[in-house]
């Protein structure tokens, strides 16, 4: 429920976002500049964040290996993480291509977990069936 709650926060964040472009440069001098900063914190934050849980549901689920729940954790933190290396200017000149890396990162992760799920959970084709029954002969 955390996850999906995260998830929900981020994606209403991203949404809302949208209407509030970025003033130039990205340096808030303006009021719309400024709420374009403030709407983009869940996304930053709730995104990366619900790819860490995931891992821990990742555990109890079962159906996503260690390697799943490993990945899940340290790319959310390092998603996490950019945001302070952003903020103190420590990848100068290249910001918004480590802020757009930060946020396609973990939106990419999400298209995987996604795939994965739609594959176990459709049903088996006949001929799916028909191979798993010989091969169990």
């Amino acid at each position: 429920m955390l996850a999906t709650g995260l998830l929900v926060l981020a994606g209403v964040g991203m949404v809302v976002v949208g209407f509030f472009p970025c003033d130039a440069g990205c340096v808030d001098v303006t009021a719309t500049g400024r709420l374009h900063s403030t709407f983009s914190m869940p996304g930053a934050i709730g995104l990366p964040a619900a790819v860490m849980v995931s891992a821990l549901v990742f555990r109890r689920d079962g159906r996503f290996g260690v390697a799943w729940q490993v990945v899940s954790f340290w790319l959310g933190l390092a998603a996490l993480a950019s945001g302070p290396l952003i903020a103190a200017e420590l990848v100068g000149g290249v910001n918004g291509l480590v802020q757009r890396a930060a946020m396609w990162t973990p939106l990419g992760w999400m298209v995987a977990v996604s795939i994965r799920l739609y594959w176990r959970a459709r049903p088996a084709t006949a001929v799916e069936t028909m191979c798993l029954g010989s091969a169990a002969k």
